[in-house]
């Protein structure tokens, strides 16, 4: 059972680091370490600051396995750098995009931060649209002004509004409490299960899901057209 558990890993992070796009560190698994490029070992707060500093984009994890803990060293791109795992990450990125559309969403549970349940139940015969995405992602944050207004524009449809993100309950209060503007999402914490299952390694992603729970449609990073895309997908499924 630790040798599978030991392989997923490998694998999520070997997907990870021919990501371009903004990754989400996982803090809670004991064992994977972060460290710097100059061999220091990181702590949650440090890697949250390099993060927010730089922005994922241009954060690189590299991995190695050490006395069978997993070592994660977060390398800052430059321009020529970032450029060329850009080219790789376009063609993974379509690799997992075409395994994900046409199956049917998985099997999920989560609870919205205003208490709600929210499961497959709640999302039958409803369009569904996904953006998964954290605190520290520059990128998720910037587009959220326009995320909101979609959802002002769908507002009198069957369309169901979410976002799933790894982060707890506590610290989404935290950053909300900071920002002017809300996320007129439905914001779903403790959403790891969700993300493993669908093997979502790139920020922000986005997925939108028809009535029938069928993956029709899935967007990632950051697209100053993201309005338009998302609502001709959307636009298809109410159709």
């Amino acid at each position: 059972m630790k040798k599978h558990l030991l392989l997923f890993w490998v694998l999520l992070f070997a997907l990870t680091i021919t990501t371009a796009q903004t990754s989400a560190p996982d803090f809670d698994d004991k064992n994977i370490v972060y460290k710097s490029e100059e061999g220091k070992v990181l702590t949650k707060d440090e890697v949250k600051t390099l993060y927010k500093t730089y922005g994922g984009d241009n954060v690189q994890m590299k991995y190695k396995m050490n006395k069978g803990k997993m070592e994660i060293v977060l390398k800052i791109l430059d321009k020529t750098q970032k450029t060329k795992i850009d080219k790789q990450h376009q063609l993974s990125s379509k690799d997992w995009r075409a395994s994900k559309i046409g199956k049917q969403f998985p099997e999920f549970s989560l609870t919205s931060l205003i208490g709600q349940k929210i499961s497959n139940k709640t999302t039958k015969g409803k369009v569904t649209v996904l953006n998964f995405w954290f605190i520290n992602c520059l990128p998720c944050i910037k587009e959220i002004p326009d995320l909101n207004k979609l959802v002002d524009k769908y507002q009198n449809k069957d369309v169901l509004f979410l976002a799933p993100t790894y982060e707890t309950k506590e610290d989404l209060v935290d950053f909300f409490e900071t920002r002017e503007e809300g996320f007129d999402y439905d914001v779903l914490f403790n959403a790891k299960p969700l993300l493993k299952k669908l093997l979502v390694s790139s920020y922000p992603t986005h997925i939108v899901v028809s009535k029938e729970g069928i993956i029709t449609d899935v967007l990632i990073g950051y697209d100053t057209d993201i309005v338009s895309k998302l609502s001709k997908a959307i636009n298809t499924n109410l159709n």
